[in-house]
């Protein structure tokens, strides 16, 4: 679908945080990837429908790249890159971890 609408960083949250599990959707390379690093969807969608954004950055047209705090793993952040549609539908693109520390910079 091509979206005609560039969403901002504030809409993009709203959108991500009031999301159903109905309006998402997996890219194949999101699930290829996820399988390599996460092993468990259940993770990332239990970070996206109940855990607080920690972070999120606008990478491109309408394209997020959006952190979580790893529920497991104390030292890890969670990041999914994601798409939003114009329906207001997220595309799961793909997803990483990283040390916490790379989002809490110190001064």
């Amino acid at each position: 679908m091509v979206s005609l609408k560039d969403y901002e960083i504030s809409e993009a949250l709203g959108i991500v945080e009031n999301c159903t599990e109905s309006k998402v959707r997996n890219l194949v390379h999101f699930n290829v990837r996820n399988l390599q690093r996460m092993g468990d969807v259940s993770i990332v969608y239990e970070s996206i429908f109940s855990e607080p954004i920690v972070g999120i950055l606008k990478q491109d047209y309408n394209k997020f790249k959006v952190f979580w705090e790893h529920k497991t793993k104390k030292s890890k952040d969670i990041y999914v890159i994601l798409v939003i549609n114009d329906d207001n539908g997220i595309e799961l693109v793909t997803i990483m971890t990283d040390n916490k520390d790379k989002r809490l910079r110190c001064t």
